[in-house]
């Protein structure tokens, strides 16, 4: 079992492991673009590779900041409010029609 599964299974694991931090050093630098980004596609298309899912008609508000990005999945039609941080070494669901004051 790879350290990305045991994490995903609620498992300890070794926060150190390479798969891992690439995937933060990725979530880190696509998250720096995406809360410097004035264009709603530059940052509709930061969110399709940074997260799990995103569904139509989501904002996020800047800054926004995750630790893997692929663990978090988003229904349609929803709202992150500002300065939200989403600790996702497991999987963080959102459904449809949700807004987050976090």
């Amino acid at each position: 079992m790879s350290e990305l599964e045991t994490c995903l299974a609620g498992n300890i694991f070794n926060c150190i492991d390479r798969e891992l931090t690439d995937m933060i050093k990725r979530a880190r630098i696509l998250t720096r673009q995406y809360n410097v980004s004035n264009s709603s596609e530059e940052k509709q298309s930061i969110l399709n590779e940074l997260l799990g899912h995103i569904g139509s008609n989501v904002k996020i508000d800047t800054p926004f900041y995750c630790d893997y990005g692929k663990n978090i999945f988003i229904g349609d039609n929803g709202i992150i409010n500002i300065n939200c941080t989403f600790v996702d070494c497991n999987k963080i669901e959102i459904g449809n029609k949700c807004f987050n004051r976090l």
